[in-house]
């Protein structure tokens, strides 16, 4: 029988069998075996205020709930809320009262530990000097994106957003945002009796309802750093490709410690391991030290803004809740450090602090990217919009509907065209196929006719971008929605004024923009990267203290001049050396079979280790090792107990080497205390037998793709089948499987056609 095969597939059948066939011939000798808000920033010396008639009482440990009633009932109180854990009590003062009068008088009261007032907190993040710079520098300053091949993150970790809320219905973050699925939406059922009814999305602690939508802009910027969904081909990327953000709404432009404690304590009970802080102000509470401390003793990480006001927070002007890091003396009375707190200092591109950033040589721990950085937005209303409508060299304001389909940062620029109501499709011109309709809200009849309607209407009309405007004057735009997710044209709304304005001109060429994405700068977005890492540390060892997390993030900075002195560990995060370092400690447990193993150990330190040590809890069952040298085309032999050989010995394993192992039995070998590979490969001409230290199950042309076209084909073994892909073809010769992602701790014979390249594996 004669087979005929694609000739360059025929020389790769016949050059592998030959080396197969060589390979097992020879061993057969030897078988005896990874905006901010902005909220504007608080200026030097502003001082903060208070929730007016509230007030939060700590008592005494051991005063009973019939006592603490009574107190309540004897000074006219009403109690709000109660903080079990902190003991502490939420309260309400009788109408017409002073505060600070009032505070006094139960300062006094026996059972009181202490009393204050319900202190506001504000968003920590100010308007970016150069709103024009779109690139997410800050992922590769960090070394994400050699992070990404060994860690991407997991949903099984909860970071909670206590902020202004998440547009948890974004493109780019919906996949990634936390759900408690233990509760029906719109049912009006307390589903799994935590307190909290239909809370699906989190909880919004402002309003008190369920429903944490941002209408700002800062919580979802913040959220869309930890984690936007990376690798979609929309947006922005995320430090985590997978995690589960839980938005928890406690402020707008402000909120008050009340509400934060409340959703602190909410986020415990559901499960986040990780609180991030983007907010602050300058008055010491003592509520919050203790919601803060009680969070820290469940085990929870809470990573806050250092702060916008230059200030040194060594000093007398702090920022809580990031500056409860250092002791704190007030009235007399010696609060300790808190541990579980993480303080971030914002660094711009050349790695210098930030010109707004407060600093502290004994308070602030790090710094990360703080300056202009991209992230995500909300699709619809908010003070950060990402919509807008320029005609004639005049730009109008604008709402992205919900929903709808997203632009390049830079619109689109085509015609408008008058369509009525777009109830009917007559009422659509002929010329609107190709160009933007221009749609008035409602109907002539005064019909019900959704978002959504007029939408399908635009779209089947040919139209590739709508704009819906207002049907009532004063009402300045309307926050739409197109009700659900779908392949929908961008959608904007606008005003009656300019609805009409726009009508009037005829058919102007317009420039069309639904892009929810924004730069921002703060301490604010310095710290969600902080808490990104920490989610993908967590993910790589979920059994992990909140201390162990604290430490490796802490110890593996990159050390820069600007941070020397201003920050306790005089550096900038650094991912790639944190992932890294986390790897030492994971315990790591490598399977060799009966028989042949083609593997690789890619999780071996830099430099090598010695066969005997590698193997040495294993060494009975070890027969043979066979290697390769890349560069001479050697093989390379070892053998426990092996008398002189013939072939070059084989002495050291290397990380990015592959190798052939004989077991006389399967063993486990422990790879503990190993790091992650990091190393770049060299490659040579010719065949290479490599080690994979990618991601694991990484498609096979996408791991191969820096290698341009040099490579020519890839070889795979696993249970006694052959595996292959080619760079250019898709057709397989008989009885080979089709090579189509590679595995970490596997081998690899790959076929280049040029010399010196070299490959970290890096996507």
């Amino acid at each position: 029988m004669i087979i005929i095969y694609n000739n360059g597939w025929v020389v790769h059948i016949i050059y592998c069998m030959i080396l197969y066939l060589y390979l097992l011939i020879f061993l057969s000798f030897f078988v005896f075996y990874p905006f901010d808000i902005s909220a504007q920033s608080v200026k030097d010396g502003e001082q903060n205020g208070y929730v007016e008639g509230e007030l939060l009482i700590k008592f005494k440990e051991g005063v009973s709930h019939k006592e603490k009633a009574s107190f309540l009932k004897k000074h006219n109180l009403d109690r709000l809320r109660e903080f079990k854990r902190a003991r502490i009590h939420h309260i309400k003062l009788p109408k017409g009262v002073d505060l600070k009068e009032y505070l006094e008088k139960l300062k006094k009261d026996k059972d009181v530990e202490y009393v204050e007032p319900n202190y506001k907190r504000r968003p920590m993040g100010i308007i970016p000097d150069d709103p024009a710079l779109s690139e997410q520098w800050g992922l590769t300053k960090i070394g994400m994106p050699s992070v990404w091949n060994s860690a991407r993150g997991s949903k099984d970790i909860i970071v909670a957003v206590i902020d202004t809320g998440v547009d948890y219905n974004h493109p780019d973050l919906a996949p990634n945002m936390w759900k408690n699925n233990k509760d029906t939406e719109g049912n009006k059922v307390d589903d799994d009796g935590n307190g909290f009814i239909d809370d699906v999305y989190g909880w919004n602690f402002y309003s008190k309802n369920n429903n944490p939508m941002d209408y700002k802009g800062h919580g979802t910027h913040v959220a869309g750093i930890i984690g936007a969904v990376t690798n979609n081909g929309l947006g922005v990327a995320g430090v985590n490709w997978q995690v589960s953000i839980m938005p928890l709404k406690f402020m707008e432009a402000e909120g008050d410690v009340a509400s934060e404690i409340d959703a602190i304590e909410y986020a415990l009970d559901m499960g986040a391991k990780i609180i991030n802080a983007s907010f602050g102000d300058s008055t010491f509470t003592r509520a919050e030290y203790d919601a803060i401390k009680a969070a820290g003793e469940r085990g929870a990480l809470f990573i806050a803004a250092a702060g916008n006001s230059r200030n040194d927070n060594d000093g007398v002007a702090k920022n809580y809740p990031a500056s409860y890091t250092v002791e704190n003396k007030i009235n007399g009375v010696t609060y300790p450090p808190l541990t579980n707190i993480i303080s971030v200092a914002a660094t711009d591109g050349n790695d210098n602090i930030a010109t707004f950033s407060n600093y502290g040589a004994i308070s602030v721990h790090l710094g990360a990217p703080g300056v202009n950085i991209l992230s995500t937005i909300p699709q619809g209303r908010s003070d950060m919009p990402g919509a807008s409508l320029t005609v004639n060299g005049v730009k109008y304001k604008a709402y992205g509907m919900e929903y709808s389909g997203q632009v390049p940062k830079e619109g689109i620029t085509r015609q408008i065209f008058y369509s009525g109501y777009g109830a009917r499709m007559d009422e659509f011109p002929p010329e609107v196929r190709g160009n933007i309709a221009l749609i008035k809200r409602g109907s002539e009849d005064g019909s019900a006719v959704t978002f959504k309607d007029k939408t399908i209407n635009a779209q089947n009309a040919g139209a590739v971008a709508a704009i819906i405007y207002n049907n009532q004057s004063g009402y300045q735009i309307v926050n739409g929605t197109l009700s659900e997710p779908g392949e929908w044209i961008p959608v904007i709304s606008i005003s009656m004024e300019d609805g009409e304005k726009l009508k009037s001109m005829g058919n102007p060429t317009a420039t069309l923009i639904n892009y929810p994405y924004n730069t921002n700068s703060g301490t604010s977005m310095a710290t969600p990267f902080v808490s990104g890492v920490a989610a993908l540390l967590w993910s790589l060892k979920p059994d992990a203290k909140a201390s162990e997390i604290k430490e490796i993030i802490m110890e593996s900075v990159d050390p820069v001049d600007s941070l020397t002195g201003k920050t306790i560990t005089g550096g900038r995060l650094n991912a790639l050396k944190a992932i890294q370092k986390m790897a030492t400690q994971i315990p790591v447990k490598f399977v060799l079979n009966r028989g042949w193993n083609f593997v690789s150990f890619p999780g071996v330190p830099e430099g090598g280790i010695a066969i005997e040590q590698l193997f040495k809890d294993i060494s009975d069952n070890v027969k043979v090792v066979w290697g390769f040298d890349n560069r001479t085309k050697e093989w390379e032999l070892f053998r426990f107990n092996a008398q002189n050989s013939r072939f070059k010995p084989l002495q050291t394993i290397e990380p990015e080497k592959g190798y052939w192992v004989y077991m006389a039995d399967s063993r486990t070998l422990n790879l503990n205390g190993t790091s992650l590979p990091y190393l770049n490969l060299t490659l040579y001409d010719g065949w290479n037998l490599v080690g994979y230290g990618g991601y694991n199950g990484s498609d096979v042309r996408t791991s191969l793709s820096s290698l341009s076209g040099n490579w020519v084909i890839v070889w795979g073994w696993e249970d006694g089948q052959w595996y292959a892909r080619h760079s250019l073809s898709d057709e397989l010769p008989i009885n080979i499987l089709p090579l189509e992602t590679l595995k970490v701790n596997k081998a690899y014979w790959l076929k280049m056609n040029s010399p010196g390249k070299s490959i970290n594996w890096v996507q």
